[in-house]
């Protein structure tokens, strides 16, 4: 994929050459910058206590047929992906926030999302539903990159738990507002890390 295009898309797994199923990468803790929080977190474990600093929920959770090469050699290996959607509609009912899920159809229906958007999936050449949660009113983006934009724009602090690469970050650092990025996978969060924290003020 194109340098710029990956820029537009952001950083899927799927779209990480060089991604390798295991790293030797090592849970860093929780590192902090100004304006992001990250650090590795499994779903199936419910909330987090820093998630309740949220005011917004946005996420791209894995798809079935990644789970478990996104899942090999961290600690929810040998979980099944009913446990991950699960443990996402664990924490999108306790936080009872406005939610944001683009994920397929199926997923839809099995988190048993309210509300569904379709939008153009630009990065899969798609269409594709976003569950919604606790949202009234138009939602004007029509694909994920305006979406990203939309959420970043009007909420102040968004949780991601299935952060991936932080495919959000970049829209939180553009409009100045905070996020709270988990991944189950190490190696995500060391690139969340080393990418958008490093060096700004970490803490």
């Amino acid at each position: 994929m194109p340098p710029e295009k990956m820029k537009e898309y952001g950083k899927y797994h799927t779209a990480v050459g060089n991604y390798q199923e295991v790293r030797a990468c090592k849970d860093i803790g929780i590192r902090r910058s100004e304006y992001l929080t990250t650090f590795v977190w499994d779903v199936c474990k419910g909330v987090h206590e820093e998630f309740r600093a949220a005011d917004c929920i946005y996420v791209e959770p894995s798809w079935l047929h990644g789970y478990q090469k996104f899942t090999k050699g961290t600690s929810a290996e040998g979980s099944v992906y009913k446990d991950y959607l699960n443990g996402l509609t664990m924490i999108i009912k306790e936080l009872n926030l406005p939610t944001f899920v683009l994920c397929g159809e199926q997923v839809c229906k099995m988190l048993k999302a309210p509300q569904r958007k379709y939008i153009d999936f630009v990065f899969h050449k798609m269409k594709a539903p976003f569950g919604i949660w606790n949202v009234d009113g138009p939602l004007p983006f029509s694909n994920e990159i305006e979406a990203r934009e939309y959420v970043a724009r009007n909420f102040n602090t968004i949780l991601d738990c299935s952060c991936g690469y932080g495919i959000i970050a970049p829209n939180i650092l553009k409009h100045g507002k905070k996020a709270i990025l988990t991944d189950i996978n190490p190696d995500c969060i060391s690139y969340v890390y080393n990418e958008f924290i490093r060096g700004k003020d970490a803490k």
